[in-house]
């Protein structure tokens, strides 16, 4: 394992997703099987305590069929996620299904639900990767923002899935109520032989039953989450890359010229999203991406290659806001359309929780160097 490594993902499909975009094909599919979780995470941007009626879902044939659809349309990868996926009954019989159809299948989950039943599944076929988000070290964290006590079947479940040779990737919301973990998410990440991606970035719960535009109670103030990011570079990098990485941030912004007074709109949809990947989420409606929570396009009214047509032409047309083009930290901010989106209520809205955040992740890179500098001498 290189802990160092920025993108596990293969390079054939990097090249595929860019090929799949020109041609307006969706490699990818992101099937939110559900809403549900038996978590209660006190970040989430979906899920919510007053509870999701299962009945609503898709059933499982349903799925299945979408699946064969996405095939035809050209779909290779498909993401398995929720809510909790491993909560449905059928799941096994969804993830089957899928699997002999030839797809390359990712999981998403929280690694709490693996049965023997579906670790005898996990064998069978192997999933290509198991996506686990680990909200902390500890059973306390895990209670105090999840509401629930399940960090040592969760770390058991990770150390099953990797001997029995399946990549497990971890992936990390910083949270006032997991910020003091990083150390010890992080060993512990080294220790189960994982990848681990941390951000301090949480969006707004957007699509909760009770959504809340531009706010996140669980996330911290824009400079506390600046200084958990470089705290979580500094523990995840050696000293060098660190460095090289903050010198990054700070020479982008100090002397890569922006020069776009003469263009009059903004940025493109900058990723995938609607241009090689899809998301349909558990009532059956298709998006560019999860976070849009766009109802327009339903696929109990439409067949699935009529509501990518619309999805992909609709993307084409969002255009990021037009400050960002010229912004000095642009090179390193994460800010996009769905940030846009679920932050200001509109892609064209420049998202100020953002901004804040990323100047003070300038700041901080320089404090930073100029330490190094300082004691060096």
């Amino acid at each position: 394992m290189n802990r160092y490594e920025p993108n596990p993902e293969p390079p054939i499909s990097s090249v595929l997703h860019a090929k799949a975009a020109d041609l307006g094909i969706p490699i990818t599919a992101n099937f939110e099987l559900t809403a549900r979780c038996n978590f209660n995470c006190k970040m989430c941007y979906i899920h919510s305590s007053k509870g999701i009626d299962a009945e609503k879902e898709l059933s499982a044939e349903k799925w299945i069929g979408i699946a064969e659809e996405a095939k035809s349309l050209g779909s290779l990868y498909v993401l398995l996620t929720g809510g909790e996926p491993l909560l449905r009954s059928d799941f096994a019989e969804i993830y089957t299904a899928i699997c002999n159809m030839g797809m390359v299948v990712y999981l998403n989950t929280n690694a709490s639900l693996i049965t023997e039943e579906l670790f005898d599944l996990f064998e069978k076929y192997p999933p290509f990767r198991v996506n686990v988000s680990l909200y902390g070290a500890s059973e306390e964290t895990y209670r105090s923002l999840c509401g629930t006590k399940h960090f040592r079947t969760v770390v058991n479940n990770i150390r099953r899935l990797k001997s029995m040779g399946i990549n497990v990737y971890l992936t990390c919301s910083i949270t006032r109520y997991n910020k003091d973990d990083l150390f010890e998410i992080q060993k512990l990440a080294d220790d189960l032989g994982c990848h681990l991606k941390a951000a301090s970035y949480l969006y707004p719960p957007s699509r909760k039953c009770d959504p809340e535009i531009g706010s996140n109670l669980a996330r911290l103030s824009p400079l506390e989450a600046a200084e958990k990011k470089i705290e979580f570079e500094k523990i995840h990098y050696d000293e060098e890359t660190f460095y090289s990485r903050i010198g990054g941030f700070v020479y982008s912004a100090d002397y890569i010229i922006n020069d776009h007074n003469d263009i009059d709109e903004g940025y493109e949809v900058l990723c995938r999203a609607g241009k090689s990947s899809l998301w349909i989420d558990w009532k059956g409606n298709l998006a560019a991406c999860g976070m849009f929570g766009d109802e327009r396009f339903s696929l109990k009214k439409m067949t699935l290659s009529e509501a990518w047509r619309s999805v992909n032409e609709d993307t084409v047309k969002i255009r990021l806001p037009i400050e960002c083009r010229n912004c000095r930290y642009r090179a390193f901010c994460n800010v996009c359309a769905a940030v846009c989106r679920t932050e200001t209520g509109s892609f064209d809205s420049v998202p100020r929780y953002v901004c804040d955040l990323q100047k003070n992740l300038y700041e901080l890179s320089k404090l930073e160097l100029e330490k190094r500098k300082s004691t060096s001498l």
